[in-house]
């Protein structure tokens, strides 16, 4: 699973399990083009999904298609659009049962809210690290150096565990996500539940992935400088990176 289609995971199924208002009853048949606009939204396609939902609601004045533009704008970011459609949906549906009513209004002050924060500056890249052994490395004793290589393998295996939880923690992400993505019927509360252990897994999943390259990367250091110095080994440089599109890292000997 890639970084961007895990970190659309709330939006996938959110919008998957999209539910018309909770106390109104449609005054028109559910239109089957509403599920195309579902997905449409649920792939980040907003203007294509949006464009649908407008066009049913010219046809039928269904106040829903107005309420689902809201959802489908606020579930992809764009909270400026989403506000607008909340309150010209209160405008044109004045009376709402009391429930329908505390959700829509919920939406509204949350939207409120959002647009009177700042907006957060992006975080920097973590720098590079770049770990080099001196020009003319100096032989340490045979217990330094076991001692390093003992070290490495524990880093390795601290690394190797941390890796395997980053992938226990993709896999639940995938399993919540294809629950969702199920046309069975899930109540408002089990919706809540899943879409919070969503959230959990996708940072437990990132978290592990970052502890598994930072122990990786050290276990590959101290074996490196933990080696016996003879004339066929030549300085090694390696760097790592660590950043909000994920990491990697090099290793190169010297000439």
């Amino acid at each position: 699973m890639t970084f961007r289609s895990t970190s659309r995971f709330l939006l996938v199924v959110a919008l998957l399990i999209w539910l018309r208002p909770a106390g109104a009853a449609p005054a028109h048949p559910v239109d089957p083009r509403e599920s195309k606009a579902r997905v449409a939204c649920a792939a980040g396609n907003v203007d294509k999904g949006i464009s649908i939902l407008e066009d049913i609601f010219e046809e039928t004045a269904d106040n829903n298609a107005l309420y689902n533009q809201g959802r489908c704008f606020q579930l992809n970011g764009r909270n400026k659009e989403a506000l607008d459609r909340f309150l010209e949906y209160r405008r044109r549906v004045p009376v709402l049962p009391a429930n329908e009513e505390a959700q829509v209004e919920g939406y509204i002050r949350d939207l409120n809210a959002s647009l009177a924060r700042p907006p957060k500056p992006a975080a920097p890249p973590v720098e590079a690290v770049v770990v080099a052994p001196p020009p003319e490395p100096v032989a340490a004793p045979a217990e330094t150096h076991n001692g390093m290589r003992v070290a490495s393998a524990v880093l390795a295996g601290a690394g190797a565990a941390a890796f395997a939880t980053g992938v226990y923690f993709s896999l639940r992400v995938r399993s919540l996500q294809k629950e969702l993505e199920s046309p069975s019927t899930i109540s408002s509360t089990d919706w809540n539940n899943k879409v919070q252990d969503g959230k959990n897994a996708e940072t437990y999943q990132w978290v592990s992935y970052g502890v598994a390259a930072v122990a990786l990367t050290g276990s590959v250091v101290l074996y490196v400088v933990g080696r016996p110095v003879s004339r066929e080994n030549r300085p090694v440089s390696v760097s790592a990176v660590i950043g909000p599109q994920g990491g990697g890292g090099t290793l190169r000997f010297a000439s």
